[in-house]
């Protein structure tokens, strides 16, 4: 019985020898994907500098490594190479590389230091698996329609690191469940329109990352900390707020800067504190939210009436006798054959510091096909100090 154990134990010592994780380097293969094709579970493969022009199907658990992440470029040029997203896919899109779910998922999967960009049409990268890691990643040139996204994040518990994101629809777009995102950097152009989008996605953590946010359809429990929100600007205006949530609850946003607005639409039961504010904080239909020190005046609509308080105006646009705008997304607000009244109330003290006749206060509305402020016929109730107008559908 003992040489029988030492046996079995010699024969088993042997398998897991043979069981060890390998490093491919991809450069001894005709192409990336044949390595990947090539490749056992656990493996690595790491990829060397130069530009490679293949689209890229993971489905096992391995991880892909590049020598830098601006060194290697992969680039899934839809004229060389046709292969379809077999799952996210409008007009016949495409991705540079999709990771599809393994038996062994659990094990997980990594990429690093790739720049992946696509010259027309889909996602740059697209995720149905558990358990990715992306790290120090650049993430470009999708299509720019509909869902496109530069990530498209489907997979559940995927760690995400140092990614910058650019020119494209969508930067990072979530329809998934318990991911950690950290340090996403999305530069706004006119090439670029949201940052990171979680649509009905729960229980994920976005943390110091540079970006805007589209939150939407039941995106809840989320978690947001340490943020510099942005919004897309065009000739100086901000054509969208930098953070919005819509029909999503129980998220919960925290210390973050936002260089715009933070806007809520029929949305419940979110905590909102210590957020550095720019604009204003803007609530339509949306209740039993908590705010707390947040440097924002609030402005609460419930689809009739929008009155917008009073406050102090910073020291530095007194000194410089600035005109400030206070903008309104009416297509959001007022609905077809549906009128809105509106009254923005000033303070008093500070519009006759500014030598400014209350009689000449008006409300415009910004238009984005002339590109211009248009007057609102409006009426300044001097008593009450308030300007008061009515809205129709624009």
């Amino acid at each position: 019985m003992k040489l029988f154990f030492c046996v079995m134990f010699a024969l088993l010592f042997v398998n897991c020898a043979c069981a060890q994780a390998a490093t491919l380097n991809a450069s001894d293969y005709t192409t990336i994907q044949a390595a990947i094709d090539n490749s056992t579970s656990g493996d690595i493969i790491f990829i060397s500098n130069g530009t490679y022009y293949e689209r890229l199907n993971i489905n096992k658990s391995i991880s892909l490594i590049g020598e830098s992440s601006t060194g290697v470029i992969i680039d899934g040029d839809y004229s060389i190479y046709e292969t379809l997203s077999p799952i996210h896919d409008y007009w016949s899109g495409c991705s540079v590389l999709i990771i599809q779910s393994d038996v062994d998922d659990f094990n997980g999967y990594n990429i690093s230091n790739l720049t992946l960009n696509i010259t027309l049409r889909g996602d740059v990268v697209s995720i149905y698996a558990d358990n990715v890691s992306l790290s120090n990643l650049t993430l470009q040139s999708s299509r720019g329609y509909f869902a496109d996204a530069v990530l498209y994040l489907q997979g559940n518990s995927a760690n995400i690191f140092n990614i910058i994101t650019k020119e494209t629809c969508n930067g990072v777009y979530i329809v998934s469940e318990n991911n950690y995102i950290d340090n996403v950097f999305t530069p706004f152009d006119n090439s670029t329109l949201k940052g990171i989008s979680l649509i009905g996605a729960k229980n994920n953590t976005v943390t110091n990352s540079i970006t805007s946010f589209y939150i939407r359809s039941g995106a809840e429990d989320n978690y947001f900390e340490n943020n510099t929100v942005k919004a897309r600007e065009k000739n100086g205006i901000k054509m969208n707020s930098g953070m919005s949530l819509a029909e999503s609850n129980k998220n919960r946003i925290k210390n973050n800067k936002v260089a715009g607005r933070l806007d809520l639409f029929n949305s419940n039961n979110n905590c909102i504190t210590y957020n550095e504010i720019s604009d204003i904080l803007y609530t339509y239909a949306s209740y039993n939210n908590s705010f707390e020190d947040n440097s924002a005046p609030i402005l609460e609509s419930n689809g009739v009436k929008i009155d917008v308080s009073a406050y102090q105006l910073p020291p530095l646009l007194l000194l410089n006798n600035i005109t400030v705008y206070f903008e309104l997304t009416s297509s959001l607000v007022v609905n077809e054959n549906n009128t809105v009244e509106v009254r923005i109330y000033y303070n008093k003290t500070l519009v006759t510091l500014l030598g400014i006749l209350p009689s000449k206060l008006s409300i415009k509305y910004y238009n984005e096909t002339s590109l211009a402020w248009e007057n609102i016929p409006s009426s300044v109730n001097e008593k009450e100090g308030y300007v008061f107008a009515v809205l129709t559908h624009l």
